[in-house]
């Protein structure tokens, strides 16, 4: 059968926030009937999301249809993820594991259109469970994009003692991390520069 296009009655917002509610009128729920009723709408992760931890859902989206006596809700999750870089001298003795990291490497991120990704810096952020200092970005959001009041990079050069972590990411896409240079002395990562990037 073809699809038709249904008109809503009411389209309400931000009861409770981040929300909405649309209503359709009597006349066209029962004119439905026996029919699929599907309602598409699309949200954009922003930079307040949680990062999700081990697989979990940090993010959950929540739909409740009310039709009469009838009530049904049902949950989806929705994961930002972080991507870590650790750039570290190979004849270093547990470097990985110690985390520690080579200075002055200088790396672009880049999503799987090979276009760098526009990052913004957090700031330091040391965990509690490993003690690992993190160099923090996360991914500029549609505002930030056109503000020149925010500074905002496509490049990132390691620190000593600090591992790079970009947060903000979709889980369902791929990334790579491209050297754009090597620390004095020391060679740029083998393929062009390119490694798979990892998630946290």
């Amino acid at each position: 059968a073809e699809a038709s296009t249904l008109t809503a009655a009411a389209v309400t917002g931000n009861t409770p926030a981040n929300s909405f509610v649309i209503k359709f009128a009597d006349t066209v729920v029962t004119a439905q009937k026996g029919k699929t009723i599907t309602i598409t709408y699309k949200a954009t992760v922003n930079k307040n999301a949680t990062v999700a931890v081990s697989g979990t859902d940090a993010n959950t989206n929540e739909a409740k249809l009310e039709y009469s006596q009838y009530s049904q809700t049902s949950q989806v999750g929705v994961d930002t993820v972080a991507i870590t870089l650790l750039k570290y001298d190979g004849a270093v003795t547990d470097a990985v594991t110690n985390n520690t990291s080579l200075p002055g490497a200088v790396f672009e991120l880049h999503n799987a259109s090979g276009n760098a990704i526009i990052l913004v810096a957090t700031g330091d952020d040391t965990t509690t469970t490993t003690g690992v200092t993190y160099d923090s970005y996360r991914v500029a959001d549609a505002t930030e994009l056109t503000d020149d009041s925010v500074t905002k990079v496509t490049q990132i050069t390691t620190v000593a003692g600090k591992v790079v972590r970009v947060t903000g990411l979709d889980s369902d896409l791929t990334y790579k991390w491209v050297e754009k240079s090597a620390p004095s002395g020391y060679n740029m990562v083998a393929n062009g520069g390119e490694t798979n990037a990892t998630i946290a």
